[in-house]
């Protein structure tokens, strides 16, 4: 997107015009200069007779070769303005090598998105703008209100809390889709547990982690714990076999001579006089 460098704007009065113009341009007050050209007449009872009319001119060249954090945060500057989100302030601290650009406003939580997403969409596009006129690259990390701090948060807990349950089970656990941005944090929070490990699979934008336990054997086989002495098993009881004369004992001549329950009975009965 091309920055306008310069503008003349009226209003009812010099800081109103300044204010519409800076919106204009996608600017803030810091990066331009201001030519106050007419200030506003007002009748002897208040009433405006002319309005206020300012010259603004950009301290950023359009040229991309410029301060590369400047041109990122005058593009961001300018897509919020047309996003309808109200009063919106964006901040900037930077170094050499990268600039970090902090967004704060009553709305300003709409351009998060879901995960960030619109955040991150954001963010790429202004590294596209800072960095299109070649040279060496400058990292552009967008922030919202402390989002991005808090979600580093909230993976690491994640993190935690299903390496707890793959290093307790031995089963890996696949997680959801994740931006670039986040799978960096959970792998980092990974690498500092002890017993776990974890990768990224699959394709953009639907690449995912999977985390599994190190102890796992090459042959997919979950090398738990296992009792420091093997547990001695009782052999299972057999049939007594009567000592006899040398001759094969038959089990079915055994059961034969067994008398059951009801034959005993009826022996018993028998032998009971019933007197009519």
């Amino acid at each position: 997107m091309s920055i306008n460098n310069e503008l003349i704007i009226s209003g009812d009065n010099v800081d109103i015009a300044i204010e519409k113009g800076c919106k204009q341009l996608g600017l803030s007050k810091d990066d331009v200069t201001i030519e106050i050209i007419e200030k506003e007449q007002k009748s002897l009872f208040g009433k405006l007779k002319s309005p206020a009319s300012v010259r603004l001119i950009s301290k950023i060249s359009d040229s991309f070769g410029s301060n590369k954090g400047a041109k990122a945060k005058a593009y961001l500057t300018k897509i919020l303005s047309v996003m309808d989100i109200g009063e919106f302030d964006v901040s900037m601290e930077e170094t050499e090598e990268a600039a970090l650009i902090e967004l704060n406003g009553e709305n300003i939580d709409e351009v998060v998105g879901r995960h960030g997403e619109t955040l991150d969409a954001i963010q790429y596009l202004s590294s596209l703008v800072a960095n299109a006129g070649g040279g060496d690259y400058y990292k552009i990390t967008i922030d919202c209100k402390g989002f991005r701090k808090k979600r580093e948060q909230e993976l690491a807990k994640l993190a935690s809390s299903v390496a707890a349950v793959v290093k307790r089970t031995g089963n890996s656990s696949t997680l959801e889709s994740m931006n670039p941005f986040e799978r960096r944090v959970v792998h980092a929070a990974i690498s500092k547990i002890e017993g776990v490990s974890s990768r990224s699979i699959g394709e953009e934008p639907n690449r995912k982690i999977v985390v599994t336990s190190d102890r796992v054997t090459p042959g997919g086989r979950y090398s738990g714990r296992r009792p420091a002495f093997p547990v001695e098993r009782k052999p299972r009881s057999e049939p007594s076999v009567p000592k006899g004369n040398g001759d094969i004992y038959s089990f079915e001549k055994g059961f034969k001579k067994q008398e059951s329950k009801e034959e005993k009975l009826a022996k018993l009965y028998s032998k009971i006089d019933i007197e009519e």
